[in-house]
């Protein structure tokens, strides 16, 4: 059984972070991380998490009975207040540069279900990040799905009116 399609998108982002080859990420590997766990705890030891975020819906109208799922995949990117701040500032931007460029309005490599991405901005950052003096910085990569709604089957008519299945 496939992984679900929450999953799948944050693994692909993952992946495809990866590919970029960012400035800073040397050990790519241990720098990017997906996090499932409560979102007030999110870790800090990986300049970069990715972890679901807000999901939203739009249903279709007419007798197409669709609904497109976006599903909401954060992407953090945090550095040390200290050093160099222009440097890390440049690396940032940079950074969010690239994964526009990478995940606005395209589709997700391997990820079938998903028919298009949309990077937003976003101002909510884990509580944990600004605990520990953190500077972070934060997009979302909405992976869109549809759905479509079983069809019903008219099975027989009776004197006028429909059965359906």
């Amino acid at each position: 059984m496939p992984d679900p399609i929450y999953k799948q998108c944050l693994d692909r982002i993952r992946t495809d972070i990866l590919l970029l080859d960012l400035p800073g990420i040397a050990d790519a590997a241990g720098k990017v991380r997906v996090w499932w766990g409560p979102w007030e705890r999110t870790p800090v030891d990986h300049p970069i998490v990715i972890h679901p975020a807000r999901e939203d819906m739009r249903s279709g109208k007419g007798t197409i009975a669709q609904t497109d799922i976006g599903y909401g995949c954060q992407v953090t990117m945090a550095h040390s207040k200290d050093g160099d701040q222009a440097y890390l500032e440049t690396r940032w931007n940079k950074w969010r540069q690239e994964l526009r460029e990478t995940f606005h309005n395209r589709r997700l490599t391997n990820v079938s279900e998903v028919y298009k991405c949309v990077v937003e901005p976003t101002a909510s950052i884990p509580p944990s990040f600004k605990r520990q003096s953190y500077e972070a910085h934060a997009l979302v990569v909405r992976c869109w799905s549809r759905e479509y709604a079983e069809a019903a089957t008219i099975l027989l008519e009776d004197e006028g009116n429909l059965i359906l299945e």
